[in-house]
C-alpha cells in the first residue's frame, strides 16, 4: 500500500502511543499535507530533526502493525463485509418474497452499520 495512505491510517489506529511530538510531526506531514521546512518553521526545530521524528514514528508504526496487526484486521474485516453486501445483493436480485426480501434489507442495514 502506498505510504501515503497507510502510515495516516496507522496513525489513527496507532498514534495515542507515539510519543507527542512523533504524533503531531506525521500529523502535520500526512494530514495536513505541510513540508519538513513548514513543520520545522511551526516546532522551532531543524528540517534535520523534523525528519528523524518522522521517520522514527514511521517506524514505530510500522512496528505496532506488523507485531498487532490492527489495520491488516480491519482491511479483512472490510472485505468480508463487502463479499456479505454482495452476497445480500444476489440473494435480493432473485426473485425472494417479501418477506425474504425486508430479511435481507434488515441484515444489510446490520452488516452496513458494522464499525471497526
Amino acid at each position: 500500500m502506498d505510504k501515503n495512505v497507510e502510515i495516516p491510517m496507522l496513525l489513527d489506529i496507532y498514534g495515542g502511543a507515539l510519543p507527542n511530538v512523533q504524533r503531531d510531526s506525521l500529523d502535520m506531514y500526512y494530514n495536513s499535507d505541510l513540508s519538513l521546512g513548514e513543520i520545522a518553521d511551526n516546532t522551532g526545530k531543524s528540517r534535520q530533526s523534523v525528519f528523524d521524528t518522522i521517520k522514527r514514528g514511521e517506524h514505530t508504526l510500522e512496528q505496532m502493525e506488523e507485531n498487532l496487526k490492527i489495520l491488516a484486521k480491519n482491511k479483512s474485516l472490510q472485505n468480508k463485509i463487502d463479499s456479505i453486501k454482495s452476497l445480500l445483493m444476489e440473494v435480493k436480485a432473485c426473485q425472494v418474497s417479501d418477506k425474504v426480501s425486508k430479511l435481507v434489507d434488515s441484515i444489510f442495514n446490520e452488516v452496513d452499520d458494522l464499525k471497526f
